[in-house]
């Protein structure tokens, strides 16, 4: 499962799924207010992407599933995968950004953990399975 960026939707990964979905169930999707999915009523917050993804995978992946995250992609895959370990067989981060304040080895290392843990404010977005006919080889929306 292909998670995209910022600013970007699923069309980043679609050449690669074209090549990879002939030999393995490939997907890209467009997280809630991105590419063609609808917009939430307000901006999600990095949790309430995960939730909003990891509920998504529920409904089209009964089992657990590799995410592949580019950029700001790779912030919502281990989010979705430290939140929804049950879900997540595996991740390849590709690109990650990194928040300013936590560069460098020591302050990385001193950043609570905790963190991870808060929960949000917002809600996640409902997600739809993929439309009919679909065979798991393309994009879809949350």
């Amino acid at each position: 499962m292909c998670v995209h960026g910022a600013g970007v939707s699923s069309r980043e990964f679609r050449p690669f799924i074209q090549i990879l979905g002939g030999r393995q169930d490939a997907w890209t999707v467009d997280l809630p207010g991105f590419g063609a999915s609808g917009g939430p009523p307000h901006p999600l917050t990095l949790h309430a992407l995960a939730d909003a993804l990891a509920e998504w995978l529920t409904t089209v992946a009964p089992d657990k599933v590799v995410l592949l995250g580019g950029s700001f992609g790779c912030q919502v895959a281990v989010d979705t995968a430290v939140r929804h370990p049950d879900r997540i067989a595996g991740l390849v981060l590709v690109g990650p950004t990194v928040d300013p304040a936590a560069r460098g080895f020591t302050r990385r290392k001193l950043r609570p953990a905790a963190s991870c843990a808060v929960p949000d404010e917002g809600q996640p977005r409902p997600v739809s399975p993929p439309a009919t006919g679909e065979t798991g080889h393309g994009s879809s929306q949350p």
